[in-house]
Formats: C-alpha cells, sequence, structure tokens
C-alpha cells in the first residue's frame, strides 16, 4: 500500500497478519485485537512483512459529518482521535470482549451501508454508534504498549524534509546533508514509504500551502513561504493536487 491520507476519519482493526504501521515520523508492528485510528490529512501505510501469515482486518472510512451527526453536546464520538493531537495516529488494545462486539457490529452494519429499505439509516446510525462507543471506551483505557521500529534514515529524511520545506530539498541537497549518494537515498525512501521522495515533499508542500492560504496568507507569500519558488509552478501545482487554483481554494 502505497503512503497516502484521508479526508475521512479511518478505523482498521487488524485481526491478522504480519504488518507494520508506517506513517512519516514511526513504525509500528500491528497485533491481533490492535485498533488504528487515523485523522483526517494524516499520512500513512501499512506493509506485509511476512506474506505467508494470512492478512485480516475490517476497515471504516467515515466522513467527520456523519461522527458529528450521531455525537451530542455530552458525548464527542470523535474524540478518541485526537487524544494525542490531530497529527497523530491513534493505536488502541481492544480486549476480547470488546473484539467481539466491535466485529460483531461491523458485519451488521457493513451488509446495510447502501441500503435504502425502511429503518436502514436508524440501524446504520445506531451501528456506527455503537462502533464509536467502544472505541472511546478503548481510548481512555487501552492505549497499545509500542515500540517505534522506524529506521533511522527515514526520520531523520522526514524531519530534514519539516525543517527545510520553504528551502531547497533537491535531492543534491540531500545527498550533502546526509553524505550519502543521491540515488541511494530516493530508492531507499521510495522502498520503504511507497512513493518517491519528490512526491513526498510535493505532497507535504501543498499541505503547507492549504493551511497559510487558509490564515489569510497571500497566494504570493505562501509560494514562497513552501519553497515553490517558481509562480507558476505553484499555480499549476496546486491546482493538479487540489482540483482549484490557490485563489479560488481561498474563496471557497
Amino acid at each position: 500500500m502505497p503512503f497516502h491520507k484521508h479526508t475521512v476519519y479511518e478505523l482498521e482493526l487488524y485481526i491478522s497478519g504480519d504488518i507494520n504501521l508506517i506513517t512519516d515520523k514511526s513504525t509500528y508492528h500491528m497485533q491481533n485485537g490492535y485498533l488504528t485510528l487515523v485523522p483526517p490529512g494524516v499520512w500513512h501505510r501499512t506493509t506485509t512483512v511476512d506474506t505467508s501469515i494470512p492478512y485480516e482486518r475490517i476497515v471504516l472510512n467515515i466522513k467527520p459529518s456523519i461522527i458529528d451527526s450521531i455525537s451530542t453536546a455530552q458525548t464527542d464520538l470523535a474524540q478518541c482521535f485526537f487524544k494525542d493531537g490531530p497529527t497523530n495516529i491513534q493505536v488502541l488494545k481492544l480486549d476480547n470482549a470488546q473484539m467481539t462486539r466491535y466485529i460483531k457490529f461491523c458485519h451488521q452494519l457493513i451488509p446495510i451501508i447502501n441500503s435504502n429499505e425502511f429503518g436502514a439509516d436508524i440501524r446504520r446510525r445506531n451501528l456506527l454508534a455503537e462502533i464509536m462507543l467502544i472505541t472511546n471506551d478503548a481510548a481512555r483505557s487501552k492505549q497499545a504498549s509500542l515500540t517505534n521500529i522506524i529506521p533511522p534514515l527515514i526520520k531523520r529524511i522526514t524531519a530534514y524534509v519539516d525543517a527545510n520545506i520553504a528551502n531547497d530539498l533537491t535531492l543534491a541537497a540531500f545527498s550533502k546533508h546526509f553524505f550519502l549518494n543521491s540515488s541511494y537515498i530516493s530508492r531507499y525512501f521510495k522502498s520503504y514509504m511507497g512513493l518517491s521522495l519528490h512526491a513526498y515533499i510535493i505532497e507535504k508542500r501543498i499541505e503547507l500551502a492549504k493551511s497559510l492560504l487558509s490564515q489569510g496568507n497571500s497566494v504570493s507569500d505562501t509560494c514562497s513561504l513552501c519553497g515553490f519558488g517558481n509562480y507558476s509552478n505553484f499555480i499549476r501545482t496546486f491546482n493538479r493536487h487540489v482540483g482549484v487554483s490557490p485563489g479560488h481554494y481561498v474563496q471557497k
């Protein structure tokens, strides 16, 4: 699976398999009963370590508006996603009872996700509320005990990107900073992350650009602060990745 992010909340329950969960800052080995909570906009991927072991999981992608609709003033069902901040993935450990109930509710939910039968909307709402209640209960008491096994070079590269997002991030700059061959850096990063270093940098710069524009920065200032340098290239790249020009993004 390539490095990617969502505009929705993602819940991923690991049932079996020899799997690593990878973010831009950490790598964790998944176990039976681990429940991963991915907020919108957070980069992640999974890789199979031993392909001879069957990989089984249940994934739910939920629009923020749906979580809002089943929450109340007293019970915010989205809070479990942000226990450690809006840019971190949570990994919970469900006990046997929680896991049994979680799987049961998912199996009841999946067949009626697109149903127009009478009462299906209420059943979907109730089942999703039960799933999110289990998740929030686990978030308060069942944080998984994890060891970060991310390769040191990957961690250093992503940290360097974050610290120098407005500066020169060509392969030559990485080679000079890390005293490593640029081709080696490029191949190593892509083999681990599932996308090229160049693509990763562009995505990071687009994320920053969206944030700066939302804060009221001008298009030209945003272009400079994000390290694009060339104004026309910034407009084309932003349009290709976001679907609208920076100016229209501000208006929307």
